[in-house]
This record gives structure tokens, C-alpha cells and sequence, in this order.
């Protein structure tokens, strides 16, 4: 099984075989461009690039050692939107899920359809981390691009098309558009009508799991792979890394860290808060849904970090050099407290206003301290949405947590810490990838679900970090601070008098 992981920062292309063992990894980096305080974008051409790269160098592994190749899985990145000229040429770069330009179109759909309609409708609210208000941008802004439009298509949409010609998508995808109605699967025309576009002009929609096409020859041959090769959507890179860690039925909670973080649950049939600060999507298990709550700046925060605080070390020294240094800090990091909203904040205040904070500096304070508070402020904001996810699901047997930075045994004691709970860790940092297997092996009949194939890839003795009493109080205090600051800054419209500076 080959398996294709587009990721906000890189795109991985991995060889796994029916028992679930990974053979080979090819993996290409790329960058979104952050064009202002609101805009992030990505040239599409990029994700070809990647694709042609790493498909070949799993090819050349391929025919090195005489591998048979049932499918080929594609987990992806949610949210993004890509506007195709009727040629399948890209008119525009990719908007990619990040992007809050489009809060004044946030705000106009909120006012023609009631958010609680579109809430209940969708399990989604009406914001910019959604697909339609961009689409509603160009409408707007770029009224050639708009026009000119064939199709818009999200990231897995558009690999999925340069590898089969089909345009098609699944349902945990259409979920994160605010263009699906979560009880009929299938594009809504009441909010179409919002948008102003018509289902003709969106992918088909299928379940995950499901075969969508086969390899096209002209792209087999480019990168030197067989033709037909059937091509999976696994759907969502969230809901895969979830189904990797455990979450193939209820009671099992999964925080996955990457650009940003998200937590999720698992549901039978769609689940709703009444203050609608949690989101419910189309679960990448056929039938299934999931209750999420997201950080929006998380990996990525740590990252401009490093950039901006170790500028004159190589990358992997300097990030090895930050976690050695905020291991010396205390808990609390001497008082440093630091909202993480960076580009906004989802679950639970839902503000794509709001703006990062560190707060309580003085001269005192030191790099690691401030590198400590970064760590914490994500996950404190990471405890809030791990509670409103207990509170809509309402139990939680186990929370499993993963991404790249579970590497660092720091990261995941204060995780442990702030949400008063055992913690989990996957063996494999890249949850995603072993999600597309999962999904590529049931589309295939190898197993008969999801369940079974998640057996055979369970971790049999799981690394477990366990809360510390004391630092849970500490942790306790400083949330309720926390709270308290972030109350202050938008409550009193702090946020707004500075979104121009």
C-alpha cells in the first residue's frame, strides 16, 4: 500500500505492507505563504512537485526490491480551496485553511442563513476556517477567478484528480466545506444558493474508504509506477491519525499535534453542543462521525519560535537546543503566560480576531521561560477543547495523543498535566499515514473494517505519561488567569483597535 500524507508543510509518501509495517518513506517539504496577518496561500504546482518527487523516489524502492502495490491512500490537509478553469488548470494559488480574509464573508453568510440552522445543518459554524467563505472571496475579489471557475476542489480533491482525472471527494472532506448537509451526506442547496455556485461546480461526493479512481497512465509513467492502480480517499489527515490511535469506537479521545492541533471523538450519529463551540463532522469510518475541537496554531507556533529566537543555529539543532533549554524551566514558566492565537483562535472562543499573546514578561524572564510558556499555552488551550469534547461525548476511556512533537517527553508530561489524565503515545509519529493504510486495506477487502485493521497495527505496550498532582494544580491556576486575560482583551474590543496595526 502506498500511502500520499499532505500535510501543511510537507507532503510524505509512504510504503507500508498489508501487516502495516512501513518500508520506505519519501518525503518533500514546501512552504504556505503567509502574506500579511490574514492571508496564507499555496501555490497548487507545489503539491504536483511533491507528488512527482515522492512517488517516484517509493517507485525506485518498488523496483528495487519486487513489491506488488494494491492501492494507493490519500489523507490530507481539510479546508483549503483550489478554483480549476475547465482545462483542470489552477486559476488562483490554493487558500489554504489558515486564511481569515474572508471574515467580512464569514459574517454576510451569518446573516443570510441563521448560524444555528447552518450549525445544525452542518455541524459546523459559520467562519473563515471554512471553505465557503473563500470561495465567497473570490467572488468578491477576484470576480475573473470566480467566473472563470470550473470546479473548486480542496487539497485531496486536487491530488486525487492529478492522479485519476476524476473530480471527487469524501464525505470528511465536503463536511469542512459549510457546504454539506451532515444527515443527507450530499451537497446542500440552500447553501449553495449562499455561496453562489451550484453542485456542478463541486467534486462528487463518496464515502472514505472508497476506491475513487486508478492510477492514469500518463502520470504511472511519469513517475514510474504501474498503471490502474487503485486510488483510495482516506479522507481527512485528522480523522486518520484518530483512527490510527485507537478512536475506531467510543470513549477514546485523540489530541494529534502538527501546524495545529486538534481533539477529537468518536460518534455513531452526529453530536451537537448547545453553545456550538465544538464542530461535528463526517468521520473518516464510513457511517461514522466525529466531535472536534481545534487549536489553529500550535506546531507551527513553536516553529516561529525557534525562527525567531534561535536565528543563528542550524533548524534540527535549534529546535533540539529550545526543548533541551525549556526542560530547565519550571512548571509555570516563572509566571510567563502565553495565548497561542496566533492566527486567530477556534474551539472554544471562536474568534478569528483574536491575536498571540505573552503576557507577565519582565526583566527577569529568560528565553527558556518563554519557550516553556509557549509549550504550555498551546496545550492549556489544548485542556480547554479536551473538555469540551468530554463534555459533548460525555466519557472518556482514553486519550491518545500523537504528532511530531510527541517526540519531546516534555510536551507530553504537560499534557498529561494539564488535562488530568493518563496519556497514550502512539509508536509511530505519523498517525496520518497509518490512518490511509487502515482506510486502503478495508477499501481493498484485506479487512473486513476498520476495527480489525487497527488490531493488527495497535500498540501492544504503549508509552503512558501520568498527571503529577502538583503541577495539576499549578496548571489549574494558571488556566483560570489565562481565561481571565483572554476575557479582558475581547471583551473589551482590544483585539478589534489593533487588527489594523
Amino acid at each position: 500500500m502506498i500511502t500520499i500524507d499532505v500535510g501543511t508543510s510537507s507532503l510524505r509518501a509512504s510504503l507500508y505492507t498489508e501487516e502495516g509495517v512501513c518500508l520506505h518513506t519519501s518525503q518533500f517539504h514546501y512552504s504556505p505563504l503567509f502574506l500579511g496577518s490574514n492571508k496564507v496561500e499555496q501555490d497548487p504546482f507545489s503539491w504536483d512537485e511533491a507528488l512527482e518527487h515522492t512517488l517516484r523516489g517509493v517507485s525506485s524502492y518498488i523496483a528495487d526490491h519486487s513489491c506488488n502495490v494494491h492501492a494507493i491512500s490519500i489523507a490530507s490537509q481539510r479546508a483549503s480551496v483550489i478554483p480549476l478553469d475547465k482545462e483542470g488548470k489552477p486559476l488562483y494559488r490554493a487558500i489554504m485553511w489558515q486564511d481569515k480574509r474572508s471574515i467580512a464573508e464569514s459574517e454576510d453568510f451569518a446573516r443570510i442563513l441563521s448560524p444555528r440552522l447552518v450549525y445544525t445543518k452542518t455541524g459546523l459554524r459559520v467562519d473563515s476556517y471554512f471553505s465557503a467563505p473563500k470561495i465567497m472571496w473570490l467572488k468578491n475579489h477576484e470576480p475573473a477567478v470566480f467566473h472563470a471557475a470550473s470546479v473548486f476542489l480542496g487539497v485531496q480533491d486536487y491530488v486525487a484528480y492529478r492522479l485519476t482525472g476524476e473530480l471527487v471527494t469524501d464525505t470528511s472532506q465536503a463536511s469542512r466545506t459549510l457546504m454539506m448537509d451532515l444527515s443527507s451526506r450530499c451537497w446542500d442547496p440552500q447553501l449553495l444558493s449562499v455561496v453562489g455556485i451550484d453542485q456542478t461546480q463541486l467534486p462528487r461526493i463518496v464515502e472514505p474508504s472508497s476506491i475513487c479512481g486508478y492510477l492514469k497512465d500518463s502520470f504511472a509513467v511519469h513517475v514510474g509506477l504501474p498503471t490502474g492502480i487503485p486510488v483510495v480517499l482516506a479522507g481527512g489527515d485528522q480523522g486518520c491519525a484518530a483512527m490510527s490511535l485507537g478512536m475506531v469506537d467510543p470513549g477514546v479521545v485523540v489530541a494529534n499535534t502538527g501546524t495545529g492541533s486538534f481533539t477529537l471523538g468518536y460518534a455513531k450519529e452526529p453530536r451537537f453542543d448547545e453553545g456550538m463551540r465544538s464542530l461535528c463532522s463526517a468521520g473518516t469510518i464510513p457511517g461514522s462521525y466525529f466531535v472536534e475541537a481545534g487549536l489553529i496554531t500550535s506546531g507551527i507556533l513553536v516553529q516561529w519560535f525557534v525562527e525567531q529566537f534561535f536565528k543563528d543555529i542550524p533548524r534540527e539543532e535549534a529546535f533540539d537546543r529550545l526543548f533541551e533549554e525549556l526542560a530547565q524551566a519550571p512548571v509555570g514558566s516563572h509566571g510567563v503566560v502565553v495565548l497561542p492565537h496566533f492566527k486567530g483562535v477556534a474551539a472554544p472562543f471562536w474568534n478569528p480576531k483574536a491575536k498571540g499573546v505573552f503576557f507577565n514578561v519582565t526583566l527577569a524572564t529568560t528565553r527558556a521561560d518563554m519557550a516553556r510558556a509557549v509549550l504550555e499555552g498551546i496545550s492549556l488551550d489544548m485542556a480547554l477543547n479536551f473538555e469540551l469534547i468530554k463534555e459533548v461525548m460525555g466519557s472518556c476511556t482514553r486519550i491518545s495523543i500523537a504528532g511530531g512533537m510527541t517526540r519531546r517527553d516534555v510536551f507530553n508530561q504537560i499534557q498529561a498535566d494539564v488535562y488530568k489524565h493518563d496519556v497514550w503515545i502512539a509508536d509511530s509519529a505519523e498517525a496520518s499515514s497509518l490512518g490511509a493504510w487502515m482506510s486502503a486495506v478495508v477499501a481493498v477487502g484485506l479487512y473486513a473494517n476498520h476495527a480489525k485493521a487497527y488490531e493488527i497495527v495497535a500498540a501492544k505496550h504503549p508509552r503512558v505519561f501520568a498527571p503529577r498532582q502538583e503541577a495539576t494544580a499549578l496548571y489549574d491556576a494558571i488556566q483560570r488567569k489565562r481565561i481571565g486575560l483572554y476575557d479582558v482583551l475581547s471583551s473589551n474590543e482590544i483585539y478589534e483597535q489593533f487588527s489594523e496595526m
